[in-house]
């Protein structure tokens, strides 16, 4: 199927035609190679004559992150095959706003979806989630998440939109040192967090240029 609505048109006027008839090579209906083409009006028509929608909501959204597109993503939450929970897969910003303003829950979902976007230090989706709401206070687990990870910038951005570094930082701080993370480090000592734990972790590790820039920036706040 090449995305010829108008030939799909043609073919649905048919009185025999079987809308969820699947080709036996491929086993694939003409859904499926709509929707995995990206065909939005065709999968339209498909939808509106009665197809099945074969996949599961991980498989849709995963499709939309993949292809970075949001209309048919869109579709489906229209017809109640995505909810809510769907935001903490998302992988793309567009799709975090999408699903927001459509089915997400960011009370029951942002933090998990935070964590992720800290983990990948994408610090567009974690913008839009607390624009939209989502409690700095409960972002604790996704800025160690950002701290392991090694993305400073993230831990930059919360700490400027107000989570405390001290509640989390410690531990954030001691595997940062234990992984290398020096501009992680960095940003931690430069937000009031300090451990002499972390630093005699450093030494043992041998990460002399760590030990060096966190004990300057220590004696310079």
């Amino acid at each position: 199927m090449r995305g010829d609505d108008h030939a799909v048109r043609l073919l649905l006027q048919e009185p025999d035609i079987e809308i969820n008839a699947r080709s036996g090579a491929s086993n694939r209906s003409a859904f499926d190679f709509a929707f995995l083409g990206g065909h939005l009006e065709v999968v339209e028509l498909l939808l509106g004559k009665g197809a099945y929608i074969s996949y599961v909501p991980e498989v849709i959204l995963r499709w939309g992150n993949e292809r970075g597109s949001k209309k048919i993503v869109d579709l489906m939450i229209g017809r109640g095959r995505i909810q809510g929970e769907a935001l903490e897969r998302a992988d793309h910003n567009e799709m975090v706003e999408l699903l927001l303003d459509k089915e997400g829950d960011i009370k029951a979902y942002g933090a998990k979806a935070a964590v992720k976007a800290g983990r990948n230090g994408n610090l567009d989706i974690v913008k839009t989630l607390l624009g939209k709401g989502l409690d700095i206070s409960s972002c604790g687990t996704a800025f160690e998440t950002a701290a392991s990870a090694g993305h400073a910038e993230m831990l930059q951005l919360l700490v400027e939109k107000g989570i405390d570094p001290k509640v989390s930082g410690e531990k954030a701080l001691n595997g940062a040192v234990g992984w290398g993370q020096n501009e992680v480090v960095k940003v931690l000592l430069s937000n009031g967090v300090g451990s002499g734990e972390a630093l005699q972790q450093a030494t043992e590790n041998r990460r002399r240029l760590i030990v060096s820039d966190a004990t300057e920036m220590k004696f310079q706040n």
